[in-house]
């Protein structure tokens, strides 16, 4: 990354800490938060919360006050819920001196103990990985050219979308469908796609129905909505599948398509498959983005060594 000039963002900043925290590694968990100050980033309520949740579950008490006062320095807000996951967790290891040092700044108003807009919460369980991948603009792999607007066929996009939900037989779904006097376009399914994607499943199946439609061809567009759909349902085999039909088809392969894959399979710590992802999408004539790097980190940092048989 370095070589290429391409600069770590907030996330992939806050992934390295977590790492670093998670490794038993705290200098160099401080070192990097003082890199991040030093680029003029500023870290926010979400990324302290992410740092002292994982403080908690590793047991390191001082340095949770010391975060806190980093919070209280930098004029960051302090959520209620982050002070009664201190709290909670002080309580359960018998800390009471420290414990004591948090009620004491909290009775002293020296920190803004108030919920922000749209506070987060941490679980006891959460980890760098689901936190990421659930912020906003994360889901979708860095910017995301499939998530596209109905472009003026909304009520067609209705249409369909409230027959693919209308039953959980494909057979019944397919009747409907041929029934439809509708020109489907990529565009057209791409909305369809998106707005369907809760289906799973029924979604996947009319990806792969409307591609046997007369004058109708997949677009990459099409085809990484249906990559994403079949990895967020963790079905693997069918996403490894729709990447190599884009390369039978001779469908453009993108950095977007790849990032996509890497981001699904890093989400649930599969870091041996991301890995080899990454790897493999070095050596093609796809080139690594900002997007593909911040998601490749997210995956080194969290959960490793899990693989998938057969995946």
């Amino acid at each position: 990354m370095l070589d290429k000039e391409i600069e770590l963002d907030s996330v992939a900043f806050m992934a390295i800490v977590v790492g670093y925290v998670s490794g038993g590694s705290l200098s160099k968990a401080w070192r990097t938060l003082k890199v991040i100050e030093e680029k003029g980033i500023k870290p926010n309520e979400k990324f302290y919360a992410v740092f002292v949740n994982e403080l908690c579950k590793k047991g390191r008490n001082y340095d949770i006050i010391k975060v806190l006062n980093e919070m209280k320095a930098s004029k960051v807000v302090i959520a209620d819920e982050m002070i009664k996951r201190v709290i909670s967790h002080l309580e359960k290891k018998g800390e009471m001196e420290i414990l004591k040092e948090v009620q004491q700044l909290q009775r002293a108003r020296m920190l803004s103990f108030r919920n922000p807009v749209e506070p987060h919460t941490l679980r006891e369980e959460e980890t760098i990985t689901e936190v990421n991948f659930t912020q906003p603009g994360l889901t979708s792999a860095g910017s995301d050219p499939e998530k596209s607007p109905s472009m003026g066929f909304d009520e067609d996009v209705k249409e369909v979308s409230k027959i693919l939900s209308s039953s959980f037989h494909w057979s019944m779904i397919q009747e409907a469908l041929v029934k439809l006097s509708i020109k489907f376009t990529p565009e057209f399914v791409l909305a369809i796609l998106h707005n369907c994607k809760i289906h799973g499943q029924t979604a996947l199946n009319f990806f792969n129905w409307v591609s046997k439609q007369q004058d109708y061809n997949h677009t990459t567009e099409t085809y990484n909505m249906a990559i994403k759909i079949a990895g967020c349902g963790k079905s693997f085999k069918h996403m490894k599948s729709l990447f190599c039909e884009m390369k039978r088809n001779g469908i453009m392969i993108t950095p977007h398509t790849w990032t996509i894959m890497i981001m699904l399979y890093g989400r649930i710590w599969l870091t041996d498959i991301a890995m080899s992802l990454f790897d493999e999408m070095k050596s093609s004539e796809c080139q690594p983005t900002s997007s593909s790097y911040k998601f490749f980190i997210v995956s080194l940092c969290g959960r490793k060594g899990r693989n998938l048989t057969g995946q």
